[in-house]
Order: C-alpha cells, then sequence, then structure tokens
C-alpha cells in the first residue's frame, strides 16, 4: 500500500498508528468490531486457567502488532501489568502451532481457525475468545491510499456499498454463507457452521466508527510503544465515502 501498489486494503484497528508514521493512507471503514478472529489457544494438557500462564511462554505473530498487544492487554486485566507473559514473536500461524506442538511455547495468539482446527482434532483447546474480551474495537478497518481516494472517490464508495451489502447478504444467507466458508476454506462443516456463528456478528454493517473504540485504539498506540503519544484519531479516518453521506 505504501509503495502505491494497493488501492485499498483491509487491516487492523492498530495500523492507524501507521497513518500517523507518514503511511499514505486512510482509514475510510470500520469493517469489523470486537476481535472475534484472534484466540488464545494452549495444548489440552497446557494450563488450565489464565492464572496458570503467568511468567509463561505466549506466541504472537509480530512485536508491535495486534496480537501483541491483545496479549499485553490481557496480561494488564489480570492486574499483572503489560508483562505478565512471557511474549514471543514467531511470525505466521504454522510456525507458532509448531511451536505449541512441540511445547516449546504455553499458549498462542492466533486467528481463530487454528485454535478450532485444534478442538476439532482434539488436541488443543480454545482459552481466551477475545472478542468476548474486549467488547469496545475495531478489528478490522478498510485502509484507502490517499492518493487514490482523492483521485477515485466514486470507486473507494462503490466498493464500500458492495462490502456492506455482501455483509447484509450473509447475515440473512446462514446456510448458503456456511458453504462457501467451507468449500472456500477447506474447513469442515462443523468448523464452518462454528466460524459463522461466532464471527458473523463481529462484522460491521454501516462501516460507522465507534467513537469509544477509537479511544481503546489509541491507547493500543501508547502501550505498544507504536507512537510517544496519543493522536487525534479523527484526523486519521473519514466517513465520507460510506452510503448516505455526501
Amino acid at each position: 500500500l505504501t509503495a502505491g501498489a494497493l488501492d485499498l486494503a483491509i487491516g487492523s484497528g492498530p495500523e492507524l498508528a501507521m497513518v500517523v508514521k507518514g503511511a499514505p493512507e486512510i482509514g475510510v471503514a470500520a469493517l469489523a468490531d470486537a476481535p472475534y478472529a484472534v484466540v488464545l489457544t494452549v495444548l489440552n494438557d497446557g494450563p488450565k486457567t489464565i492464572a496458570d500462564l503467568k511468567g509463561k511462554k505466549i506466541s504472537v505473530s509480530t512485536r508491535g502488532g495486534l496480537t501483541y498487544w491483545l496479549a499485553q492487554e490481557l496480561s494488564r486485566r489480570q492486574g499483572w501489568g503489560t508483562d505478565g507473559f512471557n511474549i514471543t514473536p514467531l511470525g505466521a500461524t504454522t510456525a507458532q502451532t509448531a511451536a505449541l506442538r512441540t511445547r516449546q511455547i504455553d499458549g498462542m495468539i492466533v486467528e481463530v481457525n487454528a485454535g478450532y482446527r485444534l478442538e476439532e482434532e482434539k488436541s488443543g483447546r480454545v482459552l481466551v475468545q477475545f472478542g468476548d474480551l474486549l467488547k469496545t474495537f475495531h478489528i478490522y478497518i478498510l485502509y484507502a491510499h490517499t492518493e487514490f481516494a482523492a483521485k477515485n472517490p466514486a470507486a473507494v464508495r462503490s466498493f464500500l456499498a458492495g462490502w456492506l451489502e455482501t455483509i447484509d447478504w450473509m447475515q440473512k444467507n446462514r446456510e448458503r454463507t456456511i458453504d462457501i466458508v467451507r468449500r472456500k476454506t477447506d474447513v469442515s462443516q462443523a468448523l464452518a457452521t462454528r466460524d459463522y456463528d461466532e464471527l458473523s456478528g463481529m462484522f460491521n454493517k454501516t462501516g460507522r466508527f465507534n467513537p469509544e473504540a477509537l479511544k481503546v485504539l489509541s491507547r493500543s498506540f501508547i502501550e505498544m510503544g507504536t507512537l510517544p503519544a496519543e493522536p487525534d484519531v479523527t484526523k486519521l479516518i473519514t466517513e465520507q465515502f460510506l452510503p448516505g453521506t455526501k
């Protein structure tokens, strides 16, 4: 996106901090809210409670990313400050899963299907569903390259209209959506059904930003060390391309 190779991109809420750092992008819609797409997973014979994980090694994708901040937030909510876990960035989910299976780590914070697959295999279990923990949030935001948005506002509007129409269709067509998930992501019927029932509600139906969720994101920039001070987040987003706006 920074290189101009992309016009639009779906990223996490904390990606907004990159706008402050000069990335040529702007948030144009809140796509999903509570982080139901992320879980903390352990092995079946691993820690039984969050308290059992104090001081233990927990993997995340990257330092300073969404999963890193969620690990910090979980630690804070346990009263341990930001360093209650030994947070270990390991990159891709495949690497994290391999490390968990070989007991190099005690838990991993990954996308939800990685945890669901281990449960389906009866080798692991989801210990924390972050969507239940953090209700006020924007886990996914649609970003537009600033130059593209300025030159092609109709294209951005059209994409957002199509996106929101798709979300509406999904929520009105449960069985057909589950079938698409099953076929396109190569998961079992049971897992596709669980995906739908647990995750479909997180999608934002209007694309509008929640001021309280933006406050949480602004706080996260400081807590992750991404920015030295909280920015005016309203300057990093716009709702001008959403349906019904002028």
